[in-house]
């Protein structure tokens, strides 16, 4: 993943680089917002039920790697912050290099939040910003539920 990629703020096209960006990429890096800059290793999973032991936590054994200065980070949510709630996001819709119409939502936990921190890319192969947004600000807002 090119560390020079950078999500694009609320409506403005995805640069060229990032038409072919995959879902995990988009999460990684509205994960790395979240995080204060810092990109963390991506888990499948977090959490594994074992018969002897139960539910036992796994956790990475890589370093977060920085993708944004910590000040840039925090002003790039500050200005994608939803208001009256602890979540960002921000969405765009281009063509691919396939030429087909897909749209993007990313999204993330805001420093407000007090829970783990949370975000979330979203991948439609169609053109439909506000059923993008509706999906991440869904899934985000179940995942925050106690």
């Amino acid at each position: 993943m090119p560390e020079d990629l950078y999500l694009p703020l609320a409506g403005t096209p995805l640069p060229d680089a990032a038409l072919d960006l995959s879902p995990l990429q988009a999460a990684l890096y509205a994960a790395a917002l979240t995080n204060g800059g810092e990109r963390p290793s991506p888990l499948l999973v977090t959490a594994v039920n074992t018969p002897a032991a139960g539910w036992v936590l796994l956790t990475s054994s890589q370093a977060t790697v920085s993708v944004y200065p910590p000040s840039e980070a925090t002003a790039i949510v500050s200005d994608l912050k939803i208001a009256d709630l602890p979540i960002w996001g921000t969405g765009s819709t281009a063509m691919n290099s396939s030429e087909k119409m897909v749209t993007w939502y990313v999204g993330g936990t805001a420093p407000d939040w007090n829970g783990t921190p949370l975000s979330i890319a979203v991948l439609l192969e169609e053109e439909d910003a506000g059923l993008a947004e509706m999906i991440g600000l869904g899934l985000l807002g179940e995942a925050m539920l106690p």
